[in-house]
């Protein structure tokens, strides 16, 4: 079982075990990369692109280990190995205080999350997964609070340009 934690705003994943500390999650502006590190694993998430939120995972001494594809409307989210090994991503619950992390039917690591520490159980020696999952559930949060930030604003063009045409008719 892996503890991890964050602690309020900030930016940064702490992730323990057995009350040692065994790696961290970080991420860059805007969420464009995440470093991440787990035991003796170094890991890079890099952005892809803009609007298809797909991330691409390297470590030090390999390029595109995995491509990670999130689909912002659904919650979920696939981890194709460089194998071709395909995982996917999804929360269990309504709050995303429960995800986990598939292949198939198969559960491989279940994330519970409760006032910003958690717990992560199943087979904690797939380092990229573990990472993986976090990096994911942390990206789902920024998007939630891009659209947050910006459904306000939305509307009320919307609201303002219904008015305009509205009263040409």
């Amino acid at each position: 079982m892996i503890e991890f934690s964050r602690k309020f705003f900030q930016k940064n994943y702490t992730l323990t075990e057995n009350g040692m500390l065994i790696g961290n999650v970080t991420h860059g502006f805007a969420r464009k990369t995440y470093s991440a590190t787990l035991k003796q694993s170094a890991y890079t998430f890099t952005s892809n692109s803009g609007f298809n939120h797909k991330f691409s995972v390297s470590s030090n001494t390999e390029n595109n280990l995995a491509e990670i594809t999130i689909n912002f409307w659904n919650k979920k989210a696939t981890i194709a190995l460089k194998n071709g090994t395909v995982y996917e991503w999804k929360r269990l619950n309504f709050f995303d205080g429960v995800w986990q992390i598939s292949q198939g039917d198969k559960q491989i690591l279940k994330y519970a999350e409760s006032f910003r520490k958690g717990v992560i159980t199943g087979d904690t020696s797939k380092d990229l997964l573990v990472l993986s999952g976090l990096v994911v559930k942390d990206y789902f949060h920024f998007l939630l609070l891009i659209v947050a930030l910006l459904l306000p604003n939305l509307l009320r063009v919307s609201e303002q340009i219904y008015h305009l045409f509205s009263s040409k008719i």
